[in-house]
């Protein structure tokens, strides 16, 4: 009797401490553009390293594809912008300005396709000394 209460107790023990640690990971207040966006994901700097983008990989064979991004700022692993744009491109324009081509599918050759070219203002996290 005096085993099966020690035993139980041990087991207890064990699952307290297995099912406790998932839970500080999963509410980490760091980012984590794999669990937002999926495995296949390419990551682009702006010019200083102090922000990071993040667009996702998308099957270009989907019936409506949409890609999704996000902006992280590097010293505080927070997101900082979050958007997404049917295919096209996507890249920094300037150190905090990113630029997004939103294709709308076939573009004519007399058409100007800077109305689908969309700037998006990113501010980094600013932290107090």
């Amino acid at each position: 009797m005096e085993r099966s209460l020690i035993f139980s107790a041990i087991v207890f023990v064990f699952i307290g401490c297995a099912t406790g640690q998932p839970k500080k990971v999963a509410h980490s207040e760091k980012a984590n553009p794999y669990l937002r966006l999926g495995t296949e994901v390419d990551s682009l700097p702006n010019s200083s390293r102090q922000l990071m983008l993040y667009v996702q990989k998308v099957n270009l064979t989907a019936r409506y594809p949409l890609v999704k991004a996000i902006v992280i700022d590097v010293s505080s692993q927070k997101i900082v912008s979050e958007f997404s744009y049917t295919p096209g491109y996507c890249k920094w324009k300037s150190e905090t300005e990113i630029e997004v081509f939103n294709a709308p599918g076939t573009v004519q050759k007399e058409e100007d396709i800077s109305k689908y070219i969309t700037i998006i203002k990113v501010k980094p996290n600013k932290t107090t000394p």
